[in-house]
């Protein structure tokens, strides 16, 4: 299989399909596994559309060989919703391994199987433990928030073995957060509890789920969380109980907890992310963990952590910088990350960058140092000159990210753009045009070169123009050329930035709300978000 290849056309697929079901139908394991994997890659990148699959591959739901059964129910769960159906009956199969499978590929599907809710409910009872286990997984992803549903899932909790427990409670974890009304979880609040104090690590894990959509108040919350740590879990419930303090960090003071916070902060690569984007929340900024951050620099995979929450405390570098620049070869696009943080600050690890600059072959470290360089704004030359040749890189996210740097470099830049602007036929052209708009009012002694730009022949350099001249001057005289973008048959993202100008011109691009209204129906979503945004500003009344 070619997963990066293209999909047949409409006019292929059927044929295509044929073949592949009638070789997942043969005797032979090899060639049946092949074919349900290749109609698993055309379900996956074509959905409904190979839906003509489905029964052949129901009837892989109960192959003996693992790997065509499990293709299979990944493929019908891509084949919705004509699958559903006929997966809702597999809930009934005489093999257990069916049952289990179908349940499976339901939770795949998610909220649009919830018809088969009832089906799911009623195998909490089955026999087999595996289908048990299953049936709750897959009723937490169709979200069931049925009280006879929760109920069940309960019982589960209370009676069932060990996996019945821990599946209930993952399932009601789920359930819970999609619930408006979350009494029916709280009546169960000793049973929740309990299981927080479980044998089982999986039990307490899956507790600590369906406590977070208990909506606690936060500082109860907290406290049920900082419990668990004191009782030195292993792995797995650490990290859920660092996540979800993650999330209410910023809702209650845990400054007098930091010190006792930073405990886990050696016990993996993990917690120690965890920790470190805890502390970096914490207001009052708890400056007594200051020097154990610092020491943790000691070590190369807490690095990066470290230094974002060192800057976030009290923006402190120092430290950090030396060895974040120490770490670089082996982290470099995390560095980037970091540096995308620190912005100005990072400025000495600018030759990094320039080097990667320099290295063609890693298109998505290129973008990172890219958006650094950006962040960091520096005015340097050979920053400037380095996104200047980024323009023209075949990558267009690079160009991009390449265009936005400069802008963000603002003035010192503006002489290069506009020796890129005047070359028409650089294909660097355009984006130097795409910059000086990023820049707006700031750049409005580029407006000559964009006028002359608007005049070219190139349909990408003369939409480059008018939407930035529009964002550096607002000329009114940029608003035929800008409705004609937006009534072209040219890709999103040109018409959504030609709205985008528009809205920014306000009321004197009146004359293009007829074309505006009509981008509303637009099959991109983000054209038509765009375009309502400039009808509200080009109708808004001056006060």
């Amino acid at each position: 299989m070619d997963w990066n290849a293209p999909p047949p056309s409409d006019k292929e697929l059927p044929a295509i399909l044929g073949q592949l079901v009638i070789k997942a139908r043969s005797q032979g394991s090899d060639e049946k596994r092949e074919a349900v994997e290749a109609i698993y890659e055309l379900a996956f990148k074509m959905g409904p559309k190979a839906a003509k699959a489905v029964p052949v591959l129901i009837e892989r739901l109960g192959d003996a060989d693992p790997k065509t059964a499990e293709s299979a129910l990944w493929a019908l769960g891509y084949c919705k919703p004509q699958s559903i159906e006929p997966l809702i009956d597999c809930l009934l199969n005489v093999d257990p391994q069916v049952r289990e499978r179908a349940a499976w590929s339901i939770g795949n599907i998610g909220d649009e199987a919830h018809s088969a809710s009832d089906s799911l409910r009623r195998l909490l009872k089955d026999p087999a433990a595996n289908v048990r286990s299953r049936a709750a997984w897959a009723l937490g992803l169709v979200h069931d928030c049925d009280t006879r549903t929760v109920e069940s899932l309960f019982q589960m909790v209370e009676f069932g073995t060990t996996v019945d427990r821990s599946s209930a409670l993952h399932a009601l974890g789920n359930i819970g957060k999609s619930m408006t009304d979350r009494s029916g979880l709280h009546r169960h609040r000793p049973l929740i509890f309990s299981a927080l104090n479980d044998a089982d690590e999986n039990t307490r894990w899956a507790a600590l789920y369906v406590i977070e959509a208990l909506d606690l108040p936060a500082p109860d919350h907290a406290d049920v969380l900082l419990g668990m740590l004191k009782q030195d879990p292993p792995e797995r419930v650490v990290n859920a109980v660092l996540s979800q303090l993650i999330k209410i960090a910023p809702q209650i003071n845990l400054s007098t907890q930091a010190a006792y916070l930073c405990r886990w902060l050696n016990r993996d690569s993990r917690s120690a992310s965890q920790v470190c984007e805890i502390l970096g929340l914490i207001r009052p900024a708890p400056l007594d963990v200051l020097d154990i951050l610092v020491a943790a620099l000691s070590v190369d995979e807490y690095v990066v952590p470290v230094s974002t929450a060192l800057w976030k405390i009290d923006r402190r570098v120092t430290e950090s910088l030396p060895a974040l620049a120490r770490i670089f070869d082996e982290y470099d696009e995390a560095v980037c990350d970091v540096m995308c943080e620190l912005g100005p600050a990072a400025a000495p690890l600018l030759p990094k960058l320039i080097e990667v600059m320099q290295n063609e072959d890693s298109w998505d470290l290129q973008w990172a140092a890219t958006d650094a360089l950006g962040a960091i704004a520096s005015a340097d030359p050979s920053v400037v000159e380095a996104l200047q040749t980024a323009l023209g890189h075949q990558s267009p996210i690079v160009r991009s990210a390449a265009a936005r740097a400069l802008a963000r470099v603002g003035t010192p830049a503006i002489p290069r753009l506009l020796t890129l602007l005047q070359a028409h036929d650089d294909p660097r052209a355009a984006w130097a045009a795409f910059s000086l708009g990023e820049m707006g009012s700031i750049a409005i002694s580029a407006a000559p070169e964009l006028l002359e730009g608007l005049q070219s022949v190139k349909n990408v350099l003369s939409t480059a123009c008018a939407i930035a001249l529009a964002r550096t001057t607002g000329d009114p005289q940029t608003v035929p050329y800008l409705v004609r973008i937006i009534e072209s048959g040219e890709a999103a993202s040109p018409r959504c930035a030609a709205a985008n100008a528009l809205g920014g011109l306000g009321p004197v691009a009146i004359t293009a709300v007829p074309a505006l209204e009509l981008l509303l129906d637009d099959a991109d979503p983000d054209c038509s978000t765009a375009a309502q945004e400039a009808l509200d500003a080009i109708k808004a009344k001056a006060h």
